[in-house]
């Protein structure tokens, strides 16, 4: 592509970008879904702990699950856009920068994320002291409330369930898991593409990219930042197992 690829330039592009990042991973946090969602039923009030018990909005849960989902399009729409336009010098294309823009909001986002579960756990733990936070009640705690006994799950989509019809509750289901496999396939896709093109330019610009190298990438490069995704899913999914447990 021409012209200089910089990431964070002054313009809305950018933080557009960033933006979507962002809310991709800070809205995925059950506590954050949670807190958005008894916000609306509370009225925005923390008097006596209406942020805790109060019934979350279904619909509220839905829009915040279908927006993180969505928030997730823009890589894979990179990628694609990259893939078919510059397949032989796809590693010095805009690709690196507006995804560097995405990537650096994804991480804000779960630092954003995480901030607010540690203000729900302070809340959880003010309103049951007497709960261990190694005890696996601390998981799911339930109270009474009208004889009807309900999870007090801050967010956790599942948990949803008896709230909304079959058909809402799998529609968003099946767009999430559609939009995430498109996604971890576009990233896997990238870093094969950026190994295999790293330090070579064919095609149209052929010898013009920035990192261009007569001898093009080494056998280690290439494999180096292709195994990087598929390394970090691996481990991510063996930690996610032991937490589920």
């Amino acid at each position: 592509e021409e012209g200089d690829n910089i990431a964070f330039t002054l313009t809305f592009n950018s933080f557009g970008h960033c933006l979507q990042g962002i809310l991709a991973s800070a809205l995925i946090f059950p506590a954050v879904v949670g807190t958005l969602s008894r916000l609306v039923e509370s009225g925005g009030s923390e008097w006596s702990g209406r942020l805790i018990f109060a019934s979350p909005n279904k619909w509220v849960v839905i829009i915040v699950e279908l927006l993180a989902g969505l928030m997730t399009v823009y890589p894979t729409y990179n990628f694609m856009k990259r893939l078919l336009k510059y397949p032989e010098s796809f590693a010095s294309t805009s690709y690196m920068n507006n995804g560097f823009e995405w990537a650096f909001g994804f991480l804000f986002g779960i630092s954003l994320g995480c901030l607010v579960t540690s203000f729900t756990r302070t809340k959880f733990r003010r309103q049951f002291p007497s709960i261990s936070r190694h005890s696996s009640k601390a998981k799911k705690l339930h109270f009474r409330e009208d004889d009807d006994e309900r999870p007090l799950a801050y967010g956790l989509y599942s948990d949803h369930k008896n709230y909304m019809s079959p058909a809402a509750y799998w529609s968003v289901n099946i767009i999430r898991t559609v939009l995430g496999v498109f996604l971890v396939f576009s990233i896997i896709g990238a870093a094969i593409l950026t190994g295999d093109t790293w330090n070579s330019c064919r095609g149209d610009l052929d010898g013009q990219c920035v990192n261009y190298r007569d001898d093009g990438p080494s056998l280690a490069i290439t494999i180096s930042i292709a195994a990087i995704p598929v390394v970090t899913y691996v481990v991510a999914i063996i930690i996610s197992r032991d937490f589920s447990n």
